[in-house]
């Protein structure tokens, strides 16, 4: 008897090419040559920019079926941003939603640290990632309680992350943003502000994540005894049929 059971339909992986272009790329260009591109103005040439992160997020729901409260929070911030912009409000206000986001963040993290489900599982331990089952079952039983130590760990070392990553947004946006909003400058200073943002910002941000990833790698692996190609998630391949000699 054949199992009838319907197979799950492999999620739709995100674009990261098309992630960057909408998101980092156009935007950037845009607030830095828009007043040379169009005859706009320079709100005009403002909403432009942010119609394509914004319309990329509406894209991505759509298509992939999937939303967090991480992606929501992204959303918003450029809403934020825009509004902050168009209602002409004091660039401090700017570096407050800058530092408020991955702030944010932080403190979401850092309480998910106290709960049973740490927010490490989401971003490290996760089944496209890891061999969750095997890694599960490989566990002493005695050794329960240290393994959920390592995991608390983790997720605070994400946090402190984001607390430096809003430190660095804080001061990097009121070092850059200094113009009147409504003005080709300041446009221009949120593009430099968004190119700089990586090496300055992301950057620091993903050496810490990879050190939380470090972290919880080398200790699972001390307390599992598996090896790190055990620990990783092995799409199970295809079954080659045989085919008549």
């Amino acid at each position: 008897m054949t199992d009838s059971a319907p197979k799950a339909t492999p999620q739709k992986q995100e674009n990261a090419f098309l992630n960057l272009g909408m998101n980092l790329v156009l935007p950037v260009l845009l607030l830095n040559k828009g007043d040379d591109w169009f005859n706009a103005s320079p709100t005009a040439v403002l909403i432009i920019a942010l119609v394509f992160p914004l319309g990329y997020g509406i894209y991505d729901f759509v298509t992939r079926k999937k939303a967090n409260l991480f992606s929501i929070i992204g959303f918003v911030s450029v809403l934020l941003t825009g509004g902050i912009g168009l209602l002409h409000l004091d660039n401090k206000w700017l570096a407050v939603k800058e530092a408020g986001i991955p702030a944010i963040f932080a403190i979401i993290t850092g309480a998910s640290a106290l709960t049973k489900k740490p927010l490490v599982r989401l971003f490290i331990l996760n089944r496209e990632i890891m061999d969750v089952d095997r890694i599960d079952a490989a566990i002493p039983e005695g050794d329960r309680g240290e393994f959920d130590k390592v995991l608390a760990r983790g997720t605070w070392y994400l946090a402190a992350s984001f607390v430096v990553s809003s430190i660095l947004n804080y001061i990097l946006t009121t070092i850059i943003v200094v113009s009147e909003p409504g003005t080709d400058a300041y446009n221009s200073e949120l593009g430099k502000l968004q190119a700089m943002s990586f090496a300055v910002i992301a950057l620091p941000s993903i050496l810490m994540l990879g050190y939380a990833m470090w972290y919880v790698f080398t200790n699972i692996k001390k307390i599992t005894g598996l090896g790190f190609e055990d620990l990783m998630y092995q799409p199970a391949q295809p079954k080659k049929k045989n085919t008549p000699s």
